[in-house]
């Protein structure tokens, strides 16, 4: 990570970073604002370092606000921009979260195509918490298919590789899709 040594640098990735403390706290008012002070400092400085992932960042806190239309935009722009650097991990990020636009919108072919691509670069990557969570949402789009076996091993395999990583989040996010499956397919999953 660069250091703040005069030239706004540093400065711009304390900006992103405090985002993401302000995130994990659940406060998005403010790390929304931390995120475009770090993303209008890297463009005025022309430094790209971790420009893809403040696109991505505030990507996901228009997501969760529910700005759709948004939030892709500055998925894409991630996108565009982890291509150019050739940033396979920042790749696979944006494609799982593009993929999350489009099932939510109910746009499963989208969803399954970006989600298909972005397996494809995690596994470049070796992001394994990325990773993990692709394969829960193609998990998620396959039941879309009523393909619900394929779906359970492809949670399954996410879980599995969340658990193995020690992603907390991802496996929370995984056992919840798990549950949902394993419900749909009618299996019990009380301890009698």
């Amino acid at each position: 990570m660069p250091t703040n040594n005069g030239d706004g640098c540093g400065e711009s990735e304390i900006y992103n970073a405090l985002g993401g403390i302000y995130r994990e706290i659940g406060d998005d008012p403010t790390a929304l604002t931390y995120f475009i002070k770090s993303l209008d400092l890297k463009k005025k400085l022309r430094f790209d370092h971790n420009l893809g992932l403040v696109y991505n960042n505030i990507g996901l806190i228009y997501f969760s606000q529910d700005k759709i239309n948004l939030s892709l935009e500055y998925f894409e722009k991630g996108l565009e921009i982890n291509n150019k650097q050739e940033n396979k991990s920042g790749q696979s990020t944006c494609l799982l979260n593009i993929a999350g636009v489009y099932f939510r919108r109910k746009q499963y072919k989208l969803a399954k195509k970006y989600t298909l691509d972005g397996l494809r670069r995690s596994k470049d990557s070796l992001n394994k918490d990325i990773e993990s969570r692709i394969y829960v949402l193609f998990g998620q789009i396959s039941i879309t298919e009523n393909s619900y076996t394929k779906s359970k091993d492809s949670i399954e395999k996410g879980f599995n590789i969340a658990q193995n990583y020690g992603s907390k989040n991802a496996i929370k996010d995984a056992l919840i899709a798990m549950r949902n499956i394993y419900k749909l397919m009618g299996i019990n999953t009380q301890n009698n």
